[in-house]
């Protein structure tokens, strides 16, 4: 259960998981090739990608670590492969930041 007593799904399609992010389907396939720890479920042989909430929390690492600090691709799996817990430690701080920047800005629209 999520913080507000919602059950939170154990797998999502790749639609959701693409709304989630706020990418393109595209997107998702291509990480998918390109990061082999990505391995979405398929049931009874189906095409169809159903991803965990653990996909999703490595799916959200990537997207930082291509789109926000803007590294190449082997630089994202060696990261990967060091650990995820300093990525993210580092995403929480950059959230943290973006937020008191944006009560900041709404502070000095007060003044």
């Amino acid at each position: 259960m999520n913080g507000k007593g919602i059950m939170e799904k154990v797998y999502y399609s790749i639609r959701e998981t693409a709304d989630m992010l706020g990418v393109a389907l595209s997107k998702l396939r291509y990480w998918e090739q390109e990061f082999e720890e990505i391995q979405p479920k398929h049931y009874n042989g189906s095409p169809r990608r159903f991803y965990s909430a653990e996909d999703v929390a490595l799916l959200r690492r990537i997207q930082y670590l291509r789109e926000e600090q803007h590294l190449p691709i082997e630089a994202v799996r060696l990261r990967l492969r060091q650990g995820e817990n300093n990525i993210d430690r580092t995403m929480q701080v950059r959230k943290s930041l973006m937020q008191l920047r944006e009560e900041l800005a709404a502070l000095r629209e007060m003044i």
